[in-house]
């Protein structure tokens, strides 16, 4: 499920790790409502288009083949290659990360985990497996730290990956993946699971703690703070920022969107989060209230239904994530970040976002509530009882 956001106070003219965002869960007239949206409902026509592949069989995976193949399906025929040769290759990429005996991630910084997701899970998703690192990390390992050195030896590229503008909001996304069109990239924000008594990377320390023990679903409602919540400045910030600077690239290429809600991923080495933002209708989705595992439950594999959730994601011009006319209509504006910005006379400089840079780190300020209704806008309501959040 997606949470809608209401952002109620923000400030500019800082990096994304340096900022302060005020939030709270958006509700409706009914205060003890929560709404959702089903991830499945915002990307249909990426579970259609898995359907419909198992539909018509491997054929649609042939270059000699396509004569046949619908408009549609060619579309979609870059991200569905990226997943087939990635599942082909599935074992490979699993015994790189872990082992029985061994964990690639065990010991390692912000920027070696970001090598190891770039080169194991994340690339693997995206036609022509093509990323950068940002060049900002302390620890840059020349070639993918993972338990298969001799197998693997993939070369690791930095680069810059600034993006933002001087007086809103700017940083460096941790890494930058770049499909078939470079102008269609995505940034994903990665984090350690556990912060190292010193922070390298960007700037900033990590303070996430310890998913809960007790829980034993692979994605769960959570007690303690987060992950998400702990870095959730950094990664609102980011996520609304790219999704505008989405909306500019399409303008001067004097492209009309389909769509304009706009994707982002967050990873650690055993959770991800999805964050969206519908740059024109000023609506703010997270997938906070649930902590998601990309391992199953052997914690040796990955838990394909969420490789697939990323898979989409990531090949988001191609699926053209969106809403139903019901849940756009209730939750438009909801964000209220269109309305901070006009207050603030910022609004026009959403379209000088642009790939930028400078930074440092941040001051928290959050806001959380608990409410025991949660409303699904593509179906029926639904009751859920939260756990107390403690701040």
């Amino acid at each position: 499920k997606l949470f809608p956001q209401r952002i109620s106070n923000c400030g500019f003219g800082r990096s994304f790790t340096n900022t302060f965002v005020d939030y709270e869960d958006y509700v409706g007239p009914n205060e003890n409502a929560l709404f959702h949206v089903q991830f499945s409902s915002v990307f249909k026509r990426g579970f259609d288009c898995l359907q419909q592949y198992l539909k018509n069989d491997v054929g649609l995976f042939d270059n000699f083949h396509l004569d046949g193949v619908s408009n549609d399906d060619r579309d979609h025929f870059h991200a569905l290659t990226a997943l087939r040769i990635f599942l082909e290759k599935l074992a490979f990429h699993e015994s790189s990360l872990k082992s029985s005996q061994r964990n690639a991630f065990d010991g390692k910084r912000e920027g070696e985990i970001a090598a190891l997701l770039s080169t194991h899970l994340l690339s693997c998703l995206v036609y022509g497996n093509k990323y950068l690192i940002s060049n900002t990390y302390q620890k840059q390992p020349s070639q993918c730290p993972c338990l298969n050195p001799i197998q693997c030896m993939e070369h690791i590229p930095y680069g810059e990956t600034a993006l933002g503008h001087e007086e809103l909001w700017y940083g460096h996304p941790s890494i930058v993946l770049i499909p078939k069109d470079p102008p269609d990239y995505i940034p994903i924000m990665v984090y350690e699971e556990f912060p190292n008594d010193d922070d390298d990377g960007v700037g900033q320390e990590r303070n996430v703690k310890q998913n809960n023990e007790n829980s034993t679903e692979k994605c769960d409602f959570e007690s303690e703070n987060m992950h998400f919540d702990m870095c959730t400045e950094q990664i609102f910030s980011q996520a609304i920022t790219f999704a505008f600077h989405r909306g500019n690239a399409m303008n001067d290429s004097c492209v009309q969107p389909v769509s304009t809600l706009i994707p982002s991923l967050v990873l650690t080495p055993s959770k991800y989060y999805i964050v969206m933002y519908d740059y024109m209708n000023d609506i703010l989705l997270s997938s906070r209230h649930q902590c998601c595992s990309w391992w199953d439950d052997s914690d040796m594999k990955f838990n394909m239904s969420a490789v697939l959730q990323m898979w989409m994601v990531l090949n988001y011009v191609d699926f053209v994530p969106g809403f139903s006319q019901k849940a756009e209509h209730v939750l438009a504006g909801s964000g209220n970040f269109h309305n901070i910005l006009k207050n603030k006379h910022l609004f026009q400089k959403t379209k000088r976002i642009a790939r930028k840079s400078i930074f440092n780190s941040p001051q928290k300020c959050r806001k959380l509530i608990n409410k025991g209704v949660s409303v699904d806008l593509d179906e029926e309501v639904q009751c859920i009882k939260f756990p107390s959040i403690t701040t």
